[in-house]
């Protein structure tokens, strides 16, 4: 900063000016640009509010999840425009973070077209000039809790079904048996779960069973198809069996399902 002295006829006769180093500042300056930018920038859904004035800022990650423009989010209420749902209320929240500073917890939120969406999310506390801000990260998953309430339904179903249904390993290791397994061989769930399914099988069919086995593991619906089994007494049984492979979400075989 200067200043500029001036004689009667305005003529400049002298000037005097001070030098303050804002390196520092600038420094500082820098790194939340390239802060902001980075989070701007990410795939995650991020965005900034403020406990009384709202959403104050909305990366893409968040547009892209939500469907909101940046100019529709600044300054709405999260809670009020995601109709966001949590097992603890807003007010608590809030006094969590003024204590603890973070928060982690699944949210169910709504985007702009209608749909519903599970997130995990963390929210962090920041003092900015004496307020508290509240960054909000949040990741998608949306996909593993539809798989969560699928399996659960398909548990409910096999629970109830009267065919003998259960879950083996690649290895071969019993790691779900229903309760009319449990009828069909004797068997109850705690004294079988952990067994190899050999344990069902004469001894002269191990190998052909071994091979339906590898079967079904090369992506194979094998069955169904007439076999003797052995009951937990020792008696014979005579049963039609199925083996299918259960895939993870990337196509890769997991597990076998036998019914």
């Amino acid at each position: 900063s200067g200043r500029l002295f001036r004689d009667e006829a305005g003529r400049v006769i002298r000037t005097a000016g001070a030098t303050v180093d804002i390196s520092a500042r600038k420094k500082v300056e820098a790194s939340f640009s390239r802060q902001a930018n980075l989070i701007d920038l990410s795939f995650e859904p991020i965005f900034v509010w403020h406990p009384e004035n709202g959403i104050v800022e909305w990366n893409r990650g968040a547009m892209q999840l939500y469907g909101y423009s940046r100019e529709e989010a600044i300054g709405m209420s999260s809670h009020m425009l995601l109709q966001t749902k949590s097992s603890i209320s807003a007010d608590e929240l809030l006094e969590i973070l003024k204590t603890r500073k973070s928060w982690t917890g699944e949210l169910e939120q709504r985007a702009k077209d209608g749909r519903h969406i599970f997130v995990e999310s963390r929210h962090q506390a920041i003092d900015s000039d004496g307020e508290m801000l509240i960054l909000e990260t949040n990741h998608d998953i949306s996909q593993r809790k539809q798989a969560e309430t699928h399996n659960a339904r398909l548990a409910a179903v096999a629970l109830a079904s009267h065919d003998a249904l259960f879950g083996i390993t690649l290895d071969g290791i019993v790691e779900t048996w229903n309760p009319a397994a449990e009828r069909l061989f004797g068997y109850t769930s705690s004294e079988i779960i952990g067994q190899h399914i050999r344990i069902l099988a004469e001894p002269e069919k191990h190998d052909e069973q071994r091979d339906l086995m590898r079967r079904a593991h090369g992506n194979e619906t094998v069955g169904p198809y007439d076999a003797r089994r052995l009951h937990k007494d020792g008696s014979y049984v005579d049963v039609s069996v199925a083996l299918a492979p259960v895939k993870a979400p990337d196509g890769k075989v997991i597990s076998l399902s036998v019914a």
